[in-house]
């Protein structure tokens, strides 16, 4: 049995369920590996972007797509104004801020109240500072970015964001995401070993109800993993105001 009868959250709530240590998390652009595939119905109600182009054709500027005359389809072409720009970051940036307060935050409060061993996780990596341009803005840390680094392989989100210049960071950053999963299939706790050396890990805080560290981000610059811990929380109703 996999789904209880009555659903998942009710079984949850009331602790009828299989009480083990959980690792859980979100991407910090969670929303933007689907957002391009939004641009016709935004188009049309909305009218946007401003130009000739629709978010869906994004998805062309990182394959390669040309315009009539021959030259590179860019980012600046779909996007031409900062307003167009913006309403891309804040729709994508909110719409996973939304994603991370339920199923982290508002869900480990709802387990908490049964259990310990809650290890929560924002992966970053992806974005501006890390990804290559532009698929940084497009997509970044999007929608199962992550799950190329807890499985060690070579090809990243979607084929794009793995390059030469990111490599030593991202390769770092494996390697400690690797460590971590594997104390924690081994053991239950990601802590438990040494998945790496003097600077590295930190220590990963299980969430729980009453305050303090609860999330670990897990990013790189473009030669070594950057970890750390953070107390934020969000509600979908903080998010929503937001």
């Amino acid at each position: 049995v996999v789904v209880p009868e009555g659903g998942w959250m009710p079984a949850l709530r009331s602790g009828n369920y299989n009480q083990v240590p959980l690792m859980f998390g979100n991407n910090e652009y969670e929303a933007k590996s689907f957002q391009p595939l939004y641009g016709p119905a935004f188009k049309s109600s909305l009218g946007q972007p401003s130009g000739a182009y629709s978010w869906y054709d994004l998805i062309g500027v990182l394959q390669g797509a040309t315009e009539g005359d021959g030259s590179p389809l860019t980012y600046q072409e779909v996007l031409p104004t900062q307003a167009d720009r913006d309403v891309y970051e804040a729709t994508g940036y909110y719409a996973s801020r939304a994603w991370r307060a339920k199923f982290i935050d508002e869900l480990a409060a709802v387990i908490s109240q049964h259990q310990s061993h809650l290890y929560a996780y924002e992966f970053q990596w992806g974005s501006p500072g890390s990804g290559p341009d532009p698929f940084d803005k497009i997509y970044g840390s999007g929608h199962a970015a992550e799950i190329a680094f807890f499985h060690g392989t070579e090809t990243g989100l979607f084929g794009f964001p793995f390059t030469d210049d990111n490599e030593a960071g991202r390769r770092d950053l494996q390697r400690v995401m690797i460590g971590y999963e594997a104390n924690f299939m081994r053991t239950g706790d990601p802590n438990d070993g040494q998945p790496c050396s003097d600077d590295c890990p930190i220590t990963w805080t299980p969430w729980s109800e009453g305050g303090g560290d609860s999330v670990i981000l897990f990013n790189a610059d473009r030669n070594r993993a950057l970890l750390q811990m953070s107390t934020e929380r969000l509600t979908l109703a903080g998010v929503n105001q937001a």
